[in-house]
C-alpha cells in the first residue's frame, strides 16, 4: 500500500468505483466496514481500492495489499460517495472472487 491519498470532494472521479450503484451485482464487489476490508484481503480478495476515514485508515496502515490506493477523506465525503451515512468509516472495492464448486461431500451428517 502507498501513501495515503486526501480527498475532499465526493465528486473526485477517482472516487467513482466506490459510487452506490442501483443495480445489486453491477460492478465490483463493494465492502464495508474495516474488519471485513481486512478479512477480505487475508482471504486473498484483490482489493482495488479503500476509502477511509483518517482513523480507520491508520488502523489499516499493514493490512492492504501493495498497490491498492488508500484514500483518506472525512466522514461526509464518504457518506456522500457511498449514499448513506452508516458506512462504518471504511469502504473498499474489490474483484468479485470466483465462485466455489459445491461438493455434497463435504456438508456434515
Amino acid at each position: 500500500m502507498g501513501a495515503p491519498i486526501p480527498v475532499d470532494d465526493p465528486h473526485d472521479p477517482r472516487l467513482a468505483p466506490f459510487v452506490c450503484r442501483a443495480q445489486p451485482g453491477e460492478g465490483p464487489l463493494r465492502l464495508e466496514g474495516r474488519r471485513v476490508v481486512v478479512r477480505a484481503a487475508a482471504a486473498g480478495v484483490r482489493i482495488r481500492a479503500v476509502l477511509a476515514t483518517q482513523g480507520h485508515a491508520e488502523a489499516l496502515a499493514g493490512a492492504l495489499p501493495a498497490g491498492a490506493p488508500l484514500y483518506v477523506a472525512p466522514h461526509r465525503v464518504l457518506a456522500a460517495v457511498s449514499g448513506y451515512p452508516f458506512h462504518r468509516g471504511c469502504l473498499a472495492v474489490a474483484d468479485v472472487p470466483p465462485p466455489h464448486p459445491f461438493d455434497p461431500a463435504t456438508l456434515p451428517g
